[in-house]
């Protein structure tokens, strides 16, 4: 009885007939502790640290080498995060999939917290936004065509 209440609750009802020696084998629940943590740990390294989705861009010339202000992408399926990187600071600012010709949102940080989140003077908000957007858009869209607008505090990309 407790085998078949196991099967159907990892299963479903249809689950061929699979022999009772296969249940009760220790290799067959070592296979699924395997698998279970490498997809835990293949999750943890490949999408959800933005170094392996690093896509690096300089605002400055090339010669300028360690003030190079770089923008980082960490995706999560339909969010994540967009990570602006530069000799100053790194932060980060959640993103999602919007609708229509609207195809991300971006949440910035509203005027006062900016300074805050970002470690950055106020007076360089528009600047970095500005930088952020730009890139944004031709990094993510199809041939670099699209605009994006600040709209309160969301920096949403349209096409």
């Amino acid at each position: 009885m407790g085998f078949t209440v196991l099967k159907i609750l990892l299963f479903g009802p249809g689950v061929r007939y699979v022999p009772e020696i296969v249940w009760r084998s220790k290799f067959f629940w070592i296979a699924i502790a395997v698998t279970i943590v490498g997809s835990i740990l293949y999750h943890n390294n490949f999408f959800k640290n933005p170094k392996f989705m690093d896509k690096s861009f300089n605002l400055k010339a090339e010669n300028e080498g360690s003030n190079a202000v770089k923008i980082l992408y960490a995706d999560e399926g339909r969010c994540g995060h967009v990570w602006y990187q530069s000799a100053e600071t790194k932060f980060a600012m959640y993103y999602e999939f919007g609708s229509g010709n609207c195809v991300t949102n971006i949440d910035i940080p509203s005027l006062e917290n900016w300074e805050k989140e970002t470690k950055l003077p106020l007076a360089q908000r528009d600047e970095v936004l500005d930088f952020i957007g730009h890139q944004v858009v031709k990094d993510q869209t199809t041939s670099g065509k699209g605009y994006f607008k600040i709209e309160g505090n969301w920096l949403n990309i349209y096409v």
